[in-house]
């Protein structure tokens, strides 16, 4: 396998209107029967640790720890809310255990008033303390961002524009409302792939008639695409 998603929690510290796994019924991953499985991985193997909210696991930054010290020397990636990562402590305990890169979720950048609405939650100024504590440790980040229609088609320039501020490169994620789990928009009422596409074209400067846009369009139900800047 070349990636391997791990749902280390399937709890959540956060009720998000666009959940695609809102069941938090299921206990934490045992940490043992975790790290054993993946020492008999017989190649280099990159693990998302994804939830639920995975920083909740007591465990964390040890996983991370002995994951990264295998002889193989796996690479973690960390799939989180975000909400945790604001305490610099905890930002620097994981990365001192081997953690290089975050996919972040900033739905809002830095807009409560979307977060209020996408993710039932004033947390804006967390999110942005937590990419800054990213920056501070020299962690790769992965920006994710899910577009609602009549409530955050403003956020990627934002996005933009405080990417640009700390002059940090990262990857930016950008998908429409998937329809899995607890949505908060039906298909009809949902962004296409080719609406989307357009609306990023005028933000990021690139053709979406380009023959490489259009064999991205795989169906018109979901996407995500990743912009280098």
């Amino acid at each position: 396998f070349k990636i391997v998603y791990v749902d280390l929690a399937h709890r959540c510290n956060m009720e998000c209107a666009n959940c695609y796994l809102p069941n938090r019924d299921f206990p934490d991953i045992d940490t043992k029967i975790l790290l054993e499985t993946m020492s008999k991985f017989k190649k280099r193997t990159e693990f998302r640790l994804i939830g639920g909210e995975p920083t909740l696991h007591k465990d964390l930054p040890k996983i991370i720890r002995e994951i990264t010290t295998m002889p193989l020397k796996h690479r973690v990636v960390l799939v989180t809310n975000g909400l945790r990562l604001a305490n610099p402590d905890y930002t620097k305990k994981l990365a001192d255990a081997g953690l290089k890169t975050v996919y972040l979720s900033l739905n809002g950048a830095d807009d409560d008033s979307v977060y209020e609405v996408m993710d039932n939650m004033k947390c804006a100024k967390k999110k942005i303390k937590a990419f800054e504590n990213c920056v501070e440790n020299n962690i790769k980040m992965a920006i994710g961002c899910i577009i609602a229609k009549g409530i955050n088609e403003h956020v990627p320039q934002r996005i933009k524009e405080i990417i640009q501020e700390y002059n940090y490169p990262v990857s930016l994620e950008f998908r429409n409302v998937g329809q899995i789990g607890r949505y908060s928009l039906d298909k009809d009422q949902n962004y296409s792939r080719e609406e989307i596409l357009t609306m990023l074209s005028g933000i990021f400067d690139f053709d979406p008639t380009t023959e490489q846009w259009k064999e991205s369009l795989i169906d018109d139900d979901t996407y995500s695409w990743y912009f280098p800047l």
